[in-house]
């Protein structure tokens, strides 16, 4: 009997190990995403450090999940386009256990990158999702075919090449600070980097944009790149700030 008992011991230790482990490999920070792909590895939990984010290589994409605990700490965060070498495509991940919508947290203001194009339910940005009650800015960086901007709410704000494509959305607002990448042949309809900055408000800076062959020299105000930008930036919604970035050959 004691023989027996044992046994059920170790298999229910075995089983909520396994319950454990689980539940990490869903939800915790467990691998680096730089770490090259192991041979057979379909997918991978890792963690950006304001992310949690799942690399699906069979997929050929990421999903990032939700914030970590210190990118619930942040009032902005900027979704990566990449991570670990695949493309971002969807944020949120409803239904898994312990799974936290965005805004529970500090968040005022994310960008998201031109390379998502879903979300896996409205409710990943919105405080209500009966209401669509925005409390945060959210800044989509350009692309050519957005579907994205089908789901977005009243504090979404895009270019005024999104707006005419998709003007049927009367809640989108136009950005007033634009980054061009300034090359022939740039991606994005040559947008590197959008805003909207007025008064006090809160606001990422851009890494330096990369260019093979190229070395960035700075940000212009106008394409021939005579005027250096003294990083001033707008204090109304009327005001446009325009800059182009600068490029010398390797």
């Amino acid at each position: 009997m004691k023989k027996i008992n044992r046994i059920l011991q170790c298999m229910v230790l075995v089983l909520l190990l396994s319950i454990m482990m689980g539940v990490s490999e869903q939800c915790g920070v467990l691998y680096d995403p730089d770490v090259p792909r192991q041979e057979g590895e379909e997918f991978r939990t890792v963690d950006t450090g304001h992310f949690i984010v799942q690399l699906l290589f069979t997929e050929g994409h990421a999903v990032v999940w939700q914030p970590t605990e210190l990118g619930y700490k942040q009032e902005i965060l900027v979704v990566p386009a990449y991570v670990g070498g695949l493309p971002v495509r969807e944020i949120g991940r409803l239904g898994l256990s312990g799974w936290r919508p965005f805004t529970d947290g500090a968040l005022k203001k994310i960008y998201l990158p031109y390379t998502l194009e879903r979300f896996a339910h409205e409710n990943v940005l919105y405080h209500s999702p009966y209401t669509h009650d925005w409390l945060l800015e959210a800044v989509l960086l350009p692309q050519e075919y957005s579907s994205m901007l089908y789901w977005m709410g009243k504090k979404f704000y895009i270019t005024q090449e999104q707006l005419d494509v998709y003007g049927h959305h009367s809640s989108f607002n136009l950005v007033n600070v634009m980054y061009h990448y300034n090359y022939v042949d740039s991606p994005n309809l040559d947008y590197y980097w959008i805003d909207y900055i007025i008064e006090d408000s809160i606001f990422a800076e851009p890494a330096a944009p990369v260019r093979e062959g190229y070395t960035f020299t700075g940000w212009f105000l106008e394409p021939e790149c005579i005027t250096e930008w003294d990083e001033v930036r707008p204090t109304s919604a009327e005001q446009k700030l325009k800059l182009y970035a600068g490029w010398i050959s390797n």
